[in-house]
């Protein structure tokens, strides 16, 4: 299985790697530096091979396709709304026990987020720019009201 394994191996090849500068690979090297950097901001930056491995092994019982692991672990979901947004068919994955069993989807969906939380790092905190970023540009701190003009007093 080594499509969850993808990111985990890149950032350790790139961790590893000696560069080697070509003339005509440094677009590449560029490419792969910016590529690294950009993986470490993210929550797949700070796992181990073995929170990889604990999550893989602790995912079987909630029937997750390859691709379903692999955006769990990059994107670490931590509410409802984020796990029915990247797993396919979250509702019926998650209406079946790993006795294949009914039971209730909200506490299964649930008790997968407690284990996403429990065996992946958290992510790297965000930097105050990325933040501001997130906020939106010319966004007003007090909720964007707009104080009224004194034309109106008498």
């Amino acid at each position: 299985m080594q499509g969850p394994l993808q990111t985990s191996k890149y950032l350790i090849s790139c961790d590893q790697e000696e560069p080697k500068l070509i003339l005509w690979d440094a677009w590449g090297l560029l490419l792969h530096q910016s590529v690294y950097e950009y993986l470490l901001k993210t929550p797949a930056g700070s796992q181990t091979r073995e929170s990889i491995y604990e999550f893989v092994k602790r995912s079987e019982g909630f029937r997750l396709a390859d691709a379903d692991k692999l955006n769990v672990m990059n994107w670490r979901p931590s509410s409802a709304a984020d796990a029915y947004a990247m797993i396919e068919e979250c509702g019926r994955r998650f209406n079946r026990d790993e006795h294949l069993e009914a039971c209730n989807e909200d506490e299964r969906v649930q008790e997968f987020l407690d284990m996403v939380e429990e065996v992946l790092p958290p992510p790297p905190p965000k930097a105050e720019a990325e933040e501001d970023a997130d906020v939106g540009a010319g966004a007003e701190p007090d909720g964007g009201a707009e104080a009224e003009p004194d034309a109106m007093q008498e």
